[in-house]
């Protein structure tokens, strides 16, 4: 489904400051996989996922999703089928517009722009429809603003609107880590729902290793930009949080330090 085949990243390459993101990066996903990504601080883990949504280029390396290159595709051309969730409750929507306004964007995501009604009855009733699922009474805000909703109902929406038109790949940029316990709590729900009955291929980078075993049928560390432990099926299932931090360090050589993977634990 999606293979990165010798990916390589740098940032201000050639100078005395010059950093590797990604490192000789080889990753294969299987259609409806849902891979968790975890790794310290500055492993490379958003970068990873930039790479695949276009926002970056990688210096070396491809990326074919479906059997089609899309290595050079500009980001803009990439979200009819690549949709992305981020950290920030902030970024996934339009503050200044009504929510019925933000779906309909996410509705006709890598659609040609043509003059027609703005939104349509059938349309609006498909909304409060999902909107309804989210469990959060929003079917029957849908002339508000989206900057009048809470952190957290912002995220549902962002997950809801990335995943309205079923995308080939979903991203996501630890969504539940700028949400209190509650909220974060209630989105990771939403998330388990929405790959598992959608059968979406999913990359999700998490510092939380629970909610990693919790939501993932596989689970990849990044260490320095490179890939140093892949685990999935019945091996996966057998581990818990010291398993993940052990074979980290066997696969590093040393310890998983981020404060949030200490009190995800």
């Amino acid at each position: 489904m999606l293979k990165l085949d010798g990916l390589w990243k740098y940032f201000n390459r050639n100078t005395i400051n010059e950093m590797v993101a990604l490192r000789n990066l080889s990753l294969e996903i299987g259609p409806g996989e849902a891979v968790m990504v975890v790794g310290s601080n500055g492993a490379g883990k958003s970068t990873l996922l930039n790479v695949i949504a276009g926002v970056f280029p990688p210096d070396q390396g491809s990326i074919t999703l479906a059997g089609t290159d899309i290595t050079s595709r500009r980001e803009y051309r990439r979200a009819a089928f690549v949709a992305r969730v981020f950290q920030d409750p902030l970024a996934g929507t339009a503050a200044s517009m009504t929510l019925e306004e933000n779906l309909v964007l996410a509705l006709r995501r890598g659609e040609s722009r043509r003059l027609r009604r703005a939104i349509r009855a059938r349309e609006r009733e498909f909304f409060q429809e999902r909107l309804a699922s989210l469990g959060l009474g929003l079917e029957n805000r849908l002339i508000e603003k989206v900057g009048l909703l809470s952190g957290g109902q912002r995220q549902a929406v962002a997950l809801l609107m990335a995943t309205l038109k079923e995308p080939r790949v979903l991203l996501l940029d630890e969504p539940t880590a700028a949400l209190d316990p509650k909220t974060a709590s209630l989105v990771t729900s939403l998330i388990q729902r929405i790959i598992t009955g959608q059968r979406l291929t999913t990359l999700m980078v998490t510092h939380d290793l629970k909610q990693a075993l919790e939501l993932g049928s596989r689970i990849v560390m990044m260490d320095a930009g490179q890939i140093v432990m892949d685990v999935a099926g019945e091996e996966m299932a057998a581990m818990d949080v010291d398993d993940l931090l052990l074979l980290f360090e066997k696969g590093s050589g040393r310890r998983l330090t981020t404060d949030r993977v200490v009190l995800a634990q």
